[in-house]
């Protein structure tokens, strides 16, 4: 891989918090606390941040090309407990925008939106940074020793290049419409690299998102050998939808539980 695609140096800590002490933070309502941290190579990244407990395990929530965080707002809600007023066994989340999306549109040398980044492949690999900045920081606040990721489309692609290098904080990764290639990154090599490490990896995707469809197909042959039961997938054959628009009411919304599924699979360490 390219130098661009080493891991970053350490975030430097920042991030908004509200005036309410922890305690109560945790016993209330899981509505998200809007929250602000710089990447190592100095974007402001925004997110959406639910705080559930003081420990245990943590999702963070990466988007596609174009969206933003507000995506996620269903299902972050969904696995916080707040859609059934569950109070435990429920896990914090922080849905982020990626650099150039959303509100995280200011970069060190002023606004810059995704746009301007082109076909770029050095300018795309840093979304790595932003996925880096936003473990660290959920671990602060949080306390959680353990992350999973949740991605779409090319937040996939970003997701697996930190956790091939991120170790132990991070358990697994849900990849939603994944690409072999997107923007020119190659998936299966860092993937191969967390998959060592003792990661676990959902694939989901629909048969009609021709690219998504051929590039999992791909991913798993260039996985084998490597995946043995750490690599689970999900097809869904009657359907063309990308990213979350999968899961859509009409769709297949039942794409949501079956990601918490493995979430909360994650939730106690294998031996």
């Amino acid at each position: 891989m390219s130098s661009a695609c080493d891991r970053p140096p350490t975030q430097r800590a920042s991030g908004s918090r509200s005036g309410e002490g922890e305690e109560a933070r945790d016993a209330a309502a899981p509505d998200p606390e809007l929250v602000r941290f710089t990447t190592s190579d100095g974007w402001q990244i925004v997110g959406d941040l639910r705080v559930r407990r003081r420990a245990g395990l943590a999702v963070v929530l990466v988007h596609q090309l174009s969206s933003n965080r507000g995506e996620w707002a269903a299902f972050a809600s969904q696995i916080s407990g707040a859609q059934s007023g569950r109070n435990e066994g429920t896990i914090s989340s922080l849905a982020i925008d990626l650099r150039g999306h959303g509100e995280s549109i200011t970069a060190p040398d002023g606004l810059t939106r995704w746009q301007s980044f082109g076909n770029n492949r050095s300018r795309w690999v840093t979304l790595e940074y932003d996925v880096a900045a936003a473990v660290d920081f959920v671990r602060q606040r949080v306390g959680t020793t353990r992350i999973v990721l949740v991605a779409s489309s090319i937040g996939g692609t970003a997701a697996a290049l930190y956790a091939a290098r991120a170790g132990a904080p991070v358990a697994g990764i849900v990849m939603i419409s994944p690409g072999i290639e997107y923007r020119g990154i190659d998936v299966v090599a860092p993937l191969r690299e967390f998959l060592g490490r003792r990661g676990r990896v959902l694939l989901i995707t629909a048969a009609g998102d021709t690219y998504s469809a051929d590039s999992t197909r791909d991913i798993e042959a260039g996985l084998r050998g490597d995946a043995g039961s750490s690599v689970e997938v999900e097809r869904y054959d009657n359907a063309s939808a990308h990213g979350v628009s999968l899961g859509a009411q009409g769709v297949h919304p039942e794409m949501w539980a079956r990601i918490e599924r493995f979430v909360r699979a994650l939730d106690t360490p294998r031996p």
